[in-house]
C-alpha cells in the first residue's frame, strides 16, 4: 500500500505516522511481522494460552470486560517482553483518551 491509500482508508488512516503497522504495510506486508521475530521460548506458552482461552461475555459491566494482557507484569505495570510486543501495542499511544480508559477500566485488577 501507499502512504495515500492508507490516509484514504477510514480504518487505517487512523495509524500513527511512522508507526510499525504503517511501515508494514507501506513494505507490502499486511501480517503481524512481530509473530515472525518472536522467540520460540515466547511464542509457546503464548499460543498454549490462545488455545485454551475462553473470551468472556461481555455484558456492558466493569467485572465482564476481558483482562489485562498475559504479558504485563502484575508487579512493575511494564511489559514483560516489550521488544516483542504485537502491533496492536505498538501503535496504541500511551496515554492517549483510550489508553487512560483502558488503565481506568482495570485500575482494580492491576496490582498498584
Amino acid at each position: 500500500m501507499t502512504e495515500e491509500e492508507i490516509d484514504a482508508d477510514p480504518v487505517l488512516s487512523k495509524l500513527p505516522k511512522g508507526s510499525r503497522r504503517r511501515k508494514d504495510l507501506i513494505a507490502g506486508n499486511p501480517g503481524e511481522s512481530w509473530w515472525h521475530e518472536l522467540p520460540k521460548e515466547l511464542k509457546v506458552p503464548l499460543v498454549e494460552h490462545m488455545k485454551n482461552y475462553v473470551r468472556p461475555k461481555y455484558d456492558g459491566t466493569l467485572e465482564s470486560f476481558d483482562g489485562p494482557c498475559i504479558w504485563l507484569d502484575q508487579e512493575t505495570r511494564l511489559c514483560k517482553h516489550h521488544l516483542h510486543r504485537p502491533n496492536v501495542c505498538r501503535d496504541f499511544e500511551t496515554g492517549c483518551g483510550e489508553c487512560l480508559q483502558w488503565r481506568e477500566v482495570y485500575s482494580g485488577q492491576i496490582k498498584e
